[in-house]
C-alpha cells in the first residue's frame, strides 16, 4: 500500500461521495487488524530478548572474568572448548538480538506507518463528508432558485393576463357607451324633426283655411321647406354616421393593437420560460460532469434536462500542486446560448 504519494488525494468536485466513504472505512479496520496483529508480536519480541540476555550475561561476565586472570597462552588445540562453544552460543545469541532488534523497528515503522494512514484516511472522510453536505446545500439552493423561478413567471403571466382583460373591459364599455350617446343624439334630432313635421302640416292646414288661392304657393313652400329639411337632416345623420364608423373603426384598431402588444407579451414570456428552463438544464449539465481520481488532469462530458430545456456540457480539471486545482466547464443549451464556469481550490 503506497502512504501519501503525490496527487494521490481526493479531487474537490460536487458528486456523492458515499462510496469513498465506505471504502476509507474499510480500510480503517483492515489497518487497524493490522495493528492489532502486529502489536502482540512486537511486546513478544521484545520479551524474548529480555529472556535471552538475562540467560546470556552471566556467560559473558564469566568470561570477561577469565579473560582478566589469564596469565598463559594454551596452545593445545582442544576441539571441545568450553570457552569457543560459549562464545559461539553469545555471538549466536547476539546475533538473534540484532535481528529481533531489526524486526522490532521494522514493525514499529510499519505500525507508525499504518496509524500516519489510519489519521490520513480518516481526515479524507471527514473532507467527503464536508463535501457531502455542501452538495446538498447546493441542491437546495438550485431547487430554491427553480420555485422562485417557476413562482416569477406565473405572476408575470397573471399580471398580463390582468392586463389585457381590463383593456378588454374598458374597449367594450367605450364602444358601449359611444353607441347609446349617437342613438341618444339620432333620436332626439328625429323627434325634432318629427315635430317639425306635425307643426307644418298644422300650418299647411291653417293656410289652406285662411285662403285657397295660396294652395300651390303654399303646398310649393311647404315641399320646399320639407325637402331641405329632410336633406339637411340626412347629411347631418350621414355625418354622424360617419363619425361613428371612424370611432368604431380607430376602436377596432386599438383592440387589434392590444391584441397585438398581448401576443408579444405572452412570446417574451414563452421565450423567458425556455431560457429559464435551458439555463437550468445547462446548470444541471456541468454539475454532473465526473471526474476521474487520483489523476493530475480529469475531463468529462455532462447532459442535463429540465421540462423543454436540454443542455450538453464539457469540463476539465487540474492539480497544479498537491493542495492547487484548477476547474472549468461550458456547456450549451437548445436556447442557443452558452454557460462558462471555472473555479480553483487551495488547501492548506
Amino acid at each position: 500500500m503506497k502512504i501519501n504519494a503525490p496527487y494521490d488525494y481526493p479531487e474537490h468536485r460536487h458528486e456523492d461521495n458515499s462510496y469513498n466513504i465506505k471504502m476509507d472505512d474499510n480500510a480503517i479496520s483492515l489497518n487497524d487488524d493490522t495493528v492489532n496483529k502486529n502489536t502482540p508480536i512486537n511486546i513478544s519480541t521484545i520479551l524474548d530478548d529480555a529472556i535471552t540476555l538475562f540467560i546470556v550475561q552471566p556467560h559473558l561476565q564469566e568470561l570477561d572474568n577469565k579473560e582478566v586472570n589469564t596469565t598463559y597462552t594454551d596452545n593445545t588445540p582442544n576441539f571441545l572448548n568450553t570457552d569457543d562453544e560459549s562464545w559461539a552460543f553469545i555471538h549466536s545469541m547476539q546475533r538473534m538480538i540484532d535481528v529481533n532488534k531489526d524486526h522490532t523497528n521494522k514493525n514499529k515503522q510499519y505500525i507508525d506507518n499504518i496509524k500516519t494512514s489510519v489519521e490520513d484516511l480518516t481526515n479524507d472522510i471527514n473532507s467527503n463528508k464536508s463535501k457531502h453536505e455542501k452538495n446538498e446545500n447546493d441542491i437546495n439552493e438550485l431547487i430554491d432558485s427553480i420555485s422562485k423561478l417557476t413562482q416569477n413567471t406565473k405572476d408575470s403571466e397573471n399580471r398580463s393576463q390582468r392586463y389585457a382583460d381590463r383593456e378588454i373591459a374598458d374597449y367594450e364599455e367605450y364602444t358601449k357607451e359611444a353607441i347609446e350617446i349617437s342613438y341618444r343624439k339620432n333620436h332626439d334630432e328625429i323627434e325634432k324633426l318629427n315635430t317639425a313635421i306635425l307643426e307644418l302640416n298644422t300650418e299647411i292646414k291653417n293656410t289652406d283655411e285662411l285662403t285657397s288661392l295660396s294652395i300651390d304657393e303654399a303646398e310649393k313652400n311647404s315641399k320646399a321647406h320639407a325637402d331641405l329639411i329632410l336633406r339637411n337632416q340626412q347629411m347631418l345623420n350621414i355625418e354622424r354616421f360617419d363619425k361613428i364608423d371612424k370611432q368604431n373603426n380607430l376602436h377596432t384598431r386599438q383592440f387589434k393593437q392590444i391584441n397585438t402588444k398581448f401576443d408579444h407579451l405572452e412570446s417574451k414570456i414563452n421565450q423567458t420560460a425556455r431560457d429559464a428552463n435551458a439555463g437550468i438544464a445547462a446548470v444541471a449539465a456541468m454539475t454532473n460532469i465526473p471526474y476521474t481520481s487520483g489523476t493530475r488532469f480529469s475531463a468529462g462530458l455532462g447532459m442535463g434536462n429540465f421540462k423543454n430545456g436540454k443542455a450538453i456540457a464539457a469540463g476539465a480539471q487540474y492539480q497544479v500542486k498537491q493542495n492547487l486545482n484548477l476547474r472549468s466547464s461550458i456547456s450549451w443549451n437548445n436556447s442557443d446560448s452558452a454557460v462558462i464556469g471555472a473555479g480553483v481550490a487551495y488547501g492548506w
